[in-house]
């Protein structure tokens, strides 16, 4: 037996598994859950070197807040839209760099930073983004969401940065 149908129990989400009233906690835990210990690698790999410069660019709780921000809205496209089983943070990461572009964009950052903010780092999003549409078993629905939603965080109220 596969382990994905027993992970619907600790909270992926999927087509036949949208949150049910009082189910809600499903929305964080399938951005939690990995199908294997390389898929987990994968997307520690990407929120750490994305989402590192941008957690020390940032207040703490502006950071916190955009992990949380960037978790729902992958849930939440993906529930919407996706045909198919949901989890991983892959769409946290897709926030991370649609955050970071943004975040750099609006803040003007140059120097050395340039590499890690703004519209430099867009090329690589797309190429990432691209790759998952080519790839089979692969929740485009919650990368877009997550692409959507970090962005969206960092355009109302561009974080402080940290001191």
């Amino acid at each position: 037996m596969s382990a994905l149908p027993s992970l619907l129990v600790y909270g992926r989400q999927g087509h036949s598994a949208h949150p049910r009233p009082g189910e809600t906690w499903r929305l964080f835990a399938a951005n939690l859950l990995h199908k294997d210990p390389l898929h987990l690698a994968f997307n520690a790999f990407a929120l750490w070197n994305v989402g590192g410069a941008l957690e020390r660019a940032v207040r703490p709780a502006d950071y916190v807040a955009l992990l949380i921000f960037t978790a729902l809205g992958t849930t939440l496209v993906s529930a919407i839209g996706a045909d198919s089983i949901s989890l991983g943070a892959s769409g946290m990461a897709f926030g991370m760099l649609g955050a970071s572009a943004t975040f750099g964009w609006r803040r003007g950052v140059g120097g050395t930073l340039r590499s890690y903010f703004g519209l430099r780092i867009v090329p690589w999003l797309l190429a990432l983004f691209a790759a998952g549409l080519g790839s089979a078993g692969v929740d485009n629905w919650g990368h877009a969401g997550g692409l959507f939603s970090g962005p969206s965080w960092v355009l109302p109220h561009p974080p402080a940065m940290a001191r």
